[in-house]
């Protein structure tokens, strides 16, 4: 059984436990979404947590990802906890679900490789390049791909009003995508950085408004989520 999750307009197909796991299986499904996500029981952690891009490459770890996981321990396992930890290909994270319905992920903060007035290169556990421009343009995000090449997701920044960024993901692996949740925490990270932003920030993406903010040591990314359909794959062999 697998279920399809949006948060903050990020889909992914979610699977807990599956025997003689291979992504090929998957390949039909993951035409329709972002990315899938592999759960396993842990003895460390609420689960293993294994992120799979949607041309099939494996990620080190997913901000939205992580708050889908979380939805499918609360919603479809019926969890009565509120605070869940999973273990990442870049480490543990932990993550709340809050009275309001929401869920909260909580990060380290970033590691900032570069900042100047107009790009920022930042490490949040995936690598992201962010540039803050007077106008988005989705062409210049494609051949800025093209040149620093496909480990890194790209993200334009365009400042609305105080505290509120418009912002456009090109993700590696996946291409545009309606909100990428670790490319929000590195934007923040980039703009605290540069002192552009207070400790609380909305970044208002093609799936909708995610907010972020600092909390002594970390920082926490704020969004809702959503179950879509679930399903099971179809084997014509039996």
């Amino acid at each position: 059984m697998f279920y399809k999750i949006s948060s903050s307009g990020n889909n992914f197909i979610v699977i807990y436990n599956p025997e003689n796991f291979d992504i090929k299986t998957y390949s039909g499904v993951l035409e329709d979404v972002d990315g899938l996500v592999v759960l396993y029981p842990s003895s460390s952690s609420t689960a293993n947590f294994i992120i799979f891009n949607k041309d099939g490459s494996r990620a080190k770890m997913c901000g939205n990802g992580l708050i889908c996981a979380t939805t499918y321990f609360k919603r479809i396992l019926k969890s009565e906890r509120t605070e869940f930890q999973f273990l990442t290909d870049s480490g543990f994270y932990k993550t709340e679900a809050l009275d309001d319905g929401s869920y909260t992920v909580h990060f380290p903060k970033p590691k900032i490789l570069v900042a100047n007035q107009t790009t920022g290169i930042v490490d949040s556990g995936n690598m992201h390049m962010i540039q803050l421009v007077d106008h988005i343009d989705p062409n210049l995000m494609i051949d800025q791909q093209k040149v620093i090449g496909g480990n890194f997701n790209i993200h334009h920044l365009q400042k609305s009003i105080d505290e509120v960024y418009l912002m456009l993901s090109l993700e590696n692996g996946v291409g545009f995508t309606k909100s990428c949740g670790t490319g929000c925490i590195s934007s923040f990270a980039y703009l605290r950085s540069l002192a552009l932003c207070e400790k609380n920030m909305l970044f208002k993406t093609l799936g909708g408004v995610i907010k972020v903010s600092e909390n002594d040591n970390e920082y926490l990314l704020n969004g809702h989520s959503e179950i879509i359909y679930f399903g099971e794959l179809y084997d014509e062999k039996n």
